[in-house]
């Protein structure tokens, strides 16, 4: 074999984030030899013992890289793990194609594990009241149930959540600020729900869906030299795509809790509206609550909007500016 196509899901990702500079280099390395022959001896590509699917290969002497086989030539990198580590405890990966939504989801069970007590130290679960049944309509990763239900804080909530595939996060921090199950259904998993019937097993088919948040083949080195905001010109969850892409008569609000992707999708509203006004001499406005300290948000604006055309401001400055 040679050649291959090699996309990263956005979980895996993350991790890539918090890796030191050196493996980062290796992982630039990594993809252009597996792009060109994953076969080549020195990458050791190999099957996990006991799953179809599940292959891992030599990022560097430390560290390995987990992918999913989708099928043909086509490989995604779900996790970049210690080398021991991926061989420890097979059954702590588990993966599906989501029946609801159609995509790929890829959960490290014993990383997960560690963010929930083995004895609740809340007053009660905080899902007790939804079955199983519920949950799984709405989206929620079936191998992630056992946890959901020991669950008792919100920093339990939220340190799932990291560790939890997108749809299931957003599902489960809508029920906990109070949504019925119908308004979830209605608002975070319709939008994403598969428009045909879901087969389990056809990987390919899931790898297209936008469900399947991944890099696209070409774009791993890129994201992975520009760090942490360079993220949002490849991610886009499909829940944020329709927000970013609706017409929408006046103003919006977007709500969510901590790390749910609100800036990214300002940042892809921002680029949508200068595409709707082309050329002509119009300015648009980027505010937050307060003036940005962090020159990514100013350079990840401005490559989109440049010149006079845009802005940053806090929203207090304007405010003084219009007095």
């Amino acid at each position: 074999m040679s050649g291959a196509t090699l996309r990263m899901l956005d979980k895996a990702y993350e991790e890539v984030l918090k890796l030191p500079r050196a493996v980062k280099g290796a992982i630039y390395d990594f993809q252009h030899k597996f792009r060109e022959n994953p076969d080549s001896p020195g990458l050791q590509l190999k099957q996990l013992k006991g799953n179809s699917r599940l292959y891992s290969a030599r990022v560097n002497l430390d560290y390995r890289a987990l992918m999913l086989h989708a099928g043909d030539q086509d490989y995604v990198i779900v996790a970049i793990k210690p080398r021991q580590e991926v061989y420890d405890n097979l059954d702590r990966y588990a993966y599906q194609i989501n029946p609801v939504s159609g995509g790929i989801e890829f959960v490290d069970l014993v990383t997960a594990e560690a963010a929930v007590p083995e004895e609740p130290i809340g007053p009660a679960p905080l899902f007790a009241q939804y079955s199983d049944r519920t949950l799984l309509d709405l989206g929620v990763a079936e191998p992630l149930l056992a946890l959901i239900a020991k669950i008792t804080t919100e920093d339990e909530l939220h340190a799932l959540m990291s560790f939890a595939p997108q749809l299931t996060s957003e599902v489960l921090l809508e029920l906990f600020v109070g949504k019925t199950p119908q308004e979830v259904m209605e608002q975070i998993t319709a939008p994403v729900a598969a428009a045909e019937a879901v087969d389990a097993e056809d990987y390919q088919a899931a790898l297209e869906r936008p469900a399947t948040v991944t890099t696209e083949d070409g774009a791993l080195q890129a994201i992975l030299e520009e760090g942490d905001f360079g993220r949002w010109k490849v991610f886009l969850h499909p829940t944020q795509r329709k927000i970013v892409e609706r017409d929408y008569s006046g103003p919006a609000r977007v709500s969510g809790g901590p790390g749910t992707g609100k800036t990214i999708v300002a940042l892809h509203r921002v680029n949508k509206l200068v595409e709707q006004v082309g050329p002509e001499p119009a300015k648009m406005s980027f505010s937050r609550p307060s003036t940005p300290t962090s020159p990514p948000i100013y350079d990840s604006v401005y490559s989109i909007c440049p010149g006079p055309r845009c802005w940053i401001e806090s929203t207090s400055s304007i405010s003084t500016s219009l007095r």
